[in-house]
């Protein structure tokens, strides 16, 4: 995972215009579009938390 586009930075609209997120792109879709094929939870979510835990230290997190 290349650590130059967890960097990318913007700002949310509306009422949450102060709010300023980091992009992060799993590429996730296809863990869950296909119905015969079912992955363990812990595996889903063991892919999130790698690309949230990759996120540079000085960004802010949220949930």
């Amino acid at each position: 995972m290349s650590t130059s586009a967890l960097k990318q930075n913007t700002k949310l609209g509306g009422t949450a215009s102060h709010v300023t997120v980091c992009k992060v792109a799993h590429g996730l879709m296809t863990m869950t579009n296909n119905p015969t094929v079912v992955h363990p939870d812990e595996e889903l979510f063991s892919a999130i938390k790698a690309g949230v835990d990759a996120l540079p230290p000085d960004e802010s997190k949220w949930f």
